[in-house]
């Protein structure tokens, strides 16, 4: 196994840091906006986000007595991320706590989803510090949560035979970040395929696993957020990320105890190995 294959590149650095950091409240010329969302958000502020992987444009939007509500925007590549997400919000709804789809508008080649807020604060967020273990036993919570979730009805396919051919679709078209590597990224994807996993063990996975994506409030799981990759998968797909993310932000010494309450305390390494691999073709 070549170790060092893959690198973490800068778009998964800033996926795994901290907290959401916002501007300051922005002045919103409402005409810019389509007609819809301009109604449904008229007499909230906006704070954009500015971190975060994705290339949405997204913004917190509050008011006074009134529900918290994001709204992302894009256009191009990014518009099919966003419909990807609707989708999965749309099927999502009752099933799992995530946020609620309030609106999706298309205009002028690009699409707004408006959808409201989860309550709480993300796992990497520094508040967690007084007790780092309580937040992992949480997390570990989550995925256990989002894993035991019925899939009979699950349109999406994200099972690692699926994933592999989006990784060489986006291989073949050139959409592959080279720099994440350290070999030429076919090579990458010849091990890929050596490591793929032969009897996957399929459940409803988040997809991007990571801990800026999971809520807590009042020291108890409120729900997840970004689940534009949500679907059928190996679990692993969701453990893999889970432990990277939970390195990156609070230290490695915390992933086992990940394990433990997840209730794998020894888990496959080469399946790990594959699915933080793989992420870097996604």
């Amino acid at each position: 196994m070549h170790h060092g294959f893959a690198r973490i590149a800068l778009r998964d650095l800033r996926a795994l840091r901290g907290s959401l950091s916002v501007t300051s409240v922005l002045s919103v010329d409402r005409s810019q906006l389509p007609a819809e969302i301009a109604t449904l958000t008229d007499g909230y502020a906006f704070e954009q986000i500015t971190l975060g992987r994705s290339g949405n444009a997204v913004y917190r939007l509050s008011a006074p007595g009134r529900p918290t509500l994001f709204l992302k925007a894009g256009a191009g590549e990014q518009r099919a991320a966003l419909a990807d997400e609707a989708a999965r919000l749309r099927w999502l709804a009752g099933r799992l706590p995530a946020p609620e789809l309030v609106a999706e508008v298309e205009r002028g080649g690009g699409v707004f989803l408006l959808m409201t807020a989860v309550p709480g604060v993300d796992c990497s967020d520094r508040s967690h510090a007084a007790d780092v273990p309580a937040m992992v036993r949480l997390l570990a919570e989550g995925l256990r949560l989002i894993h035991a979730a019925p899939l009979d009805d699950c349109p999406f396919d994200h099972t690692p035979r699926a994933e592999l051919e989006r990784a060489r679709r986006r291989l073949e078209l050139g959409l592959v970040d080279a720099g994440a590597f350290d070999a030429d990224p076919a090579e990458v994807f010849e091990e890929l395929l050596r490591l793929e996993p032969r009897e996957p063990d399929i459940v409803l996975t988040h997809g991007d696993y990571c801990l800026p994506n999971v809520l807590i409030d009042g020291g108890r799981l409120s729900g997840f957020c970004d689940l534009g990759r949500l679907g059928a998968g190996d679990r692993y797909r969701d453990l893999a990320l889970a432990a990277r993310s939970l390195a990156y932000n609070w230290g490695a010494e915390h992933v086992p105890l990940l394990f433990e309450a997840y209730g794998l305390p020894q888990p496959d390494q080469r399946r790990l190995e594959f699915f933080r691999l793989l992420d870097e073709f996604c």
